[in-house]
């Protein structure tokens, strides 16, 4: 038996979308319990009936965010604060970057 980790997001759009499976629900009540638009609903449908419910998880999680700031950055600024480390990124590199540069 296979643990997978799900969101609780995750986890509801799995319960509407087996309940759509068992015939307990329409496509119309998935469409109002899950907040798309009614051709949203066949996607992930999909994905439930060829993967399972590892097919509902997120195809982003544990990859890096394409807007995140280079390590070199990060460790050359890791001790000062946000708005010093904003100041002197823009001074010395030409660049700017936004407040919660280290996520504060």
């Amino acid at each position: 038996m296979t643990v997978v980790a799900m969101s609780h997001g995750e986890l509801s759009r799995f319960d509407t979308l087996m309940r759509v499976e068992r015939g307990e629900f329409r496509i119309d009540d998935a469409v109002v319990n899950l907040a798309l638009k009614r051709r949203q609903i066949f996607r992930p449908l999909e994905r439930l009936r060829a993967e399972g419910a590892p097919g509902l998880i997120s195809r982003k999680r544990g990859r890096p965010s394409n807007r995140r700031y280079s390590d070199a950055l990060r460790e050359h600024y890791h001790d000062f604060g946000p708005t010093l480390a904003r100041e002197y990124i823009i001074e010395r590199h030409g660049t700017t970057v936004a407040c919660n540069f280290f996520g504060r």
